[in-house]
């Protein structure tokens, strides 16, 4: 039995069947499979070297994690669903050509091709010569999608003696959603090389499935243990970084809501030190808010794979904040701002927004 095998079958021992999975997988749009018998399909499935029945669940899947949350068994979706898309990855290359916009390991990426577009502010500070001690990892999706803010936020570090350059690698999140180890692999090594090569100390990540990869990472030794991975909006709330709520009035942002990450799911550092940063600002909470957040649908790479499935979780989110009945909608992630705004939009704002003035010209 292999390795993907025996986790599997591991899982289908370890699942209790108390149904809380599915229920927080309806509540979330989600396909509705307990991992007992999610682990028994993907060990038939194996078995029988047929993967039809397993295909929908494994590549539609956002990753988002709200099943495992509720999870008595500490069953991880997040490790669930990389585990089956490695089977399927190699037998399935016409899935997988689909995400080829996102291979980051390549020049043709979209992050790149867009940074390209947009000639960053700043150079790569993992691609000059000399040390870098303290290091602004703005994450694929803020460099890309929302250059002035990335360029924002490390003038502000870099002016306050907080960081000393910028890097804009890739953390290795799209190859590890594609379900390939060995890309992934190597992405995090040669990351992790030139993060030593620099005398790299401490990381201030933007982003938080970044700063999930990244402690992932340190975790397994891909890092060094001493190098350190905080949170962006972390050190802005302790540097006293607020949002001025009379300025967010005029602009008729009197009241907010705030979309919180899947990846901040469990330690919510990121929902935290976000609502610190808000300060005095109304906030009108969403149904689904904190551990119980919604997935915004551009999770795991499903938008490429299952537009409807995306589609869905996005209007949920959107409904929840109608129902809301507040005048800003406030992200925590590039990729949920991006996702989010899909139908123009413009009181869909990244948290940073409201701590330099590019957002008045959204």
């Amino acid at each position: 039995m292999d390795e993907h095998a025996a986790y599997f079958n591991d899982v289908a021992t370890a699942c209790r069947r108390c149904g809380l999975c599915t229920t927080a997988q309806s509540e979330s749009g989600c396909c509705q499979i307990d991992y007992a018998d999610f682990a028994r399909m993907m060990l038939d499935a194996i078995d029988r070297n047929e993967f039809q029945d397993v295909t929908d669940p494994v590549w539609s899947c956002t990753l988002c994690g709200a099943c495992t949350a509720r999870c008595p068994a500490h069953i991880s979706a997040y490790e669930f669903i990389h585990r089956a898309r490695c089977v399927l990855n190699p037998l399935q290359p016409s899935i997988v050509r689909r995400f080829a916009p996102m291979r980051t390991d390549l020049a043709s990426s979209s992050f790149k091709q867009l940074r390209a577009a947009h000639k960053p502010a700043f150079p790569d500070a993992l691609s000059e010569a000399g040390t870098c001690e303290r290091l602004f990892f703005p994450g694929c999706s803020l460099s890309a999608y929302e250059p002035e803010l990335s360029a924002s936020a490390f003038a502000h570090l870099k002016a306050t003696n907080r960081a000393d350059g910028v890097s804009y690698e890739c953390c290795g999140n799209p190859l590890y959603f594609m379900g390939d180890p060995v890309l992934l692999r190597q992405l995090a090594q040669s990351l992790a090389d030139k993060l030593e090569a620099h005398g790299v100390t401490e990381i201030i990540v933007a982003c938080p499935s970044c700063y999930s990869a990244l402690l992932s990472y340190r975790d397994d030794g891909i890092l060094s243990a001493s190098v350190a991975i905080t949170p962006l909006p972390v050190v802005l709330a302790q540097q006293g970084m607020r949002a001025c709520p009379d300025a967010l009035a005029k602009a008729g942002f009197d009241t907010v809501c705030v979309k919180d990450a899947c990846r901040d799911r469990s330690s919510g550092v990121f929902a935290a030190s976000v609502r610190e940063i808000l300060g005095e600002t109304t906030i009108v909470e969403l149904a689904h808010n904190r551990r119980s957040s919604r997935c915004c649908g551009s999770g795991g790479l499903v938008p490429l794979y299952d537009t409807d499935a995306s589609d869905d979780k996005r209007w949920c989110v959107l409904q929840e904040f109608d129902d809301a009945e507040a005048s800003c909608l406030v992200t925590l992630c590039a990729n949920c701002s991006l996702a989010l705004r899909q139908d123009g939009d413009t009181n869909i704002v990244h948290y940073l927004s409201f701590l330099w003035p590019s957002w008045r010209e959204r």
